[in-house]
Parts: C-alpha cells; sequence; structure tokens
C-alpha cells in the first residue's frame, strides 16, 4: 500500500510538473503572437483612420507641402555695367543664377533672354558703388532682380516659377 501512495504521489508531482511547463509555454506564445501584432502593425501604418479614409487626405497635404528639388540655371554670359559715379570709372560684374522648382521655367526664360538681359542692364547701371557696398544694398538689389525677371516671364500668368536669385559673383570697382 505503501508503494501505491507514493506511485500516486510522484503522478500527482510529475502532474503539477506538465502543467507548469504548458502554462511557460502558453504564456510565452500569447506574449510571442501579441508581440508580432504589434510590431505588424506599428510598421504596416495602417490604423483606425485610415480605414476611415482620414489617412489619405493627410497624406495627400504632406506630399504637396514637400517642395521640389531645386533646380538651377545659369545667365551667361555675365553682366557688366557701368556704375554712375562722376569722376571715376567703375564698373559693376555680376554672375547670376537663377532658382526655380520646375525646370521648364527656364525654358520660358531662354525664350525671353533679350528682354531679361536688357532689363537686367538697366536695373543694374542704375546702382551706384555707396549703395551696393552694403549688404543691405546687395540684398536689395537681388529681391529686384527677382521681381524685375518674375515680371517678365508671367505674361499673364499667376505664378512665374523662379523662386530665387543667387549673385555667384560680384565684382565692384
Amino acid at each position: 500500500m505503501a508503494d501505491n501512495e507514493q506511485d500516486l504521489d510522484l503522478d500527482v508531482k510529475s502532474g503539477n510538473k506538465l502543467n507548469t511547463i504548458l502554462l511557460v509555454v502558453l504564456i510565452v506564445l500569447v506574449l510571442a503572437v501579441a508581440g508580432a501584432g504589434a510590431a505588424w502593425y506599428l510598421l504596416s501604418g495602417d490604423d483606425d483612420t485610415a480605414a476611415a479614409g482620414d489617412e489619405e487626405g493627410e497624406s495627400a497635404e504632406v506630399v504637396e507641402a514637400q517642395p521640389k528639388p531645386a533646380h538651377y540655371f545659369k545667365l551667361e554670359p555675365e553682366f557688366v555695367v557701368n556704375f554712375e559715379d562722376p569722376g571715376k570709372a567703375r564698373y559693376l560684374q555680376l554672375e547670376i543664377q537663377l532658382m526655380a522648382r520646375d525646370a521648364e521655367v527656364f525654358e520660358q526664360a531662354k525664350t525671353h533672354m533679350p528682354v531679361i538681359r536688357s532689363e537686367l542692364l538697366i536695373l543694374f547701371s542704375e546702382q551706384t558703388f555707396e549703395e551696393l557696398s552694403s549688404r543691405e544694398g546687395k540684398l536689395r538689389l537681388r529681391e529686384e532682380t527677382l521681381k524685375t525677371i518674375n515680371q517678365i516671364l508671367q505674361s499673364g500668368e499667376d505664378d512665374a516659377g523662379i523662386e530665387q536669385v543667387y549673385f555667384t559673383s560680384l565684382i565692384m570697382q
């Protein structure tokens, strides 16, 4: 009878060990499935608002808000004009590059290049040495250059497309 009690006691102990092992394996399995589900959810980017269609509008706005890459176009040859300065012969030499987000606007600039060069030569020759000696004077001239070019290119359109003008070389003598 003592042997029977020992056998039953061993069976109960081994059953408890088996249950504990199965419970641990089950918990690990549940955690693994939950972790995989969370990873899929976070990496896929899908959420309830996307199912409702709200995210589609937001993502389109984000794409539109990102600016297109910049394109540059050098006006050649460089501009050389005389300054207005009584008593001294002074000149200004400028190399200019245009920046736009749409490269097609440069084709329009090429078409109107005689007008652009003419208007810029007049603008540059009206400057004085004293005005351009300061940073503010150079920045003002750059803004006036941009405004002049965009006025020529607009020809009735809302936006000419030249976003910025850069003086890549400016020599005053």
